[in-house]
């Protein structure tokens, strides 16, 4: 499989094609996954949940998210792999540098993922102008309605 990079996503996404994404946590799925061409995983703070059996997202914080990113990493090479931002991880400029930094230095992420609405703008372009993609979160917030 190709690496999936941000070009390849826009070329896709401007001939109209499809893109494969799925939430994967460990380094067995992840391979799985690279195998079947998945192009893009995200791993998620949902993993408190599903994987750790918390009652809510907010459980699990960077130490683990990063842990996780390394593996899924590790296992599909050449997938665009997405960091979920846990819970008060990026609710100022510079813990969100440190903490998203993180997930690129230590766990190779492609880019990094938020909740929240234009509060986090500030955020958002302190990130992009470190040379750290974001991508926003869709659908319910989550961490803040726990």
């Amino acid at each position: 499989m190709k690496k999936v990079d941000l070009n390849y996503i826009l070329e896709k996404v401007k001939n109209g094609d499809k893109l494969s994404r799925t939430a994967l946590y460990d380094y067995p799925m992840a391979n799985i996954a690279e195998k079947a061409g998945i192009e893009i995983i995200n791993v998620g703070d949902t993993m408190a949940k599903y994987v750790l059996g918390y009652d809510n997202t907010n459980k699990v914080g960077m130490d683990i998210l990063v842990e996780h990113a390394k593996a899924v990493r590790k296992g599909a090479p050449n997938a665009f792999v997405m960091g979920d931002m846990p819970f008060l991880s990026y609710r100022n400029i510079d813990v969100a540098i440190k903490n998203a930094g993180r997930f690129i230095v230590e766990a190779d992420v492609d880019a990094v993922k938020l909740e929240g609405g234009l509060e986090i703008i500030p955020i958002i372009k302190a990130l992009t102008d470190a040379g750290i993609a974001v991508i926003g979160h869709t659908g319910f917030s989550l961490q803040s309605r726990q």
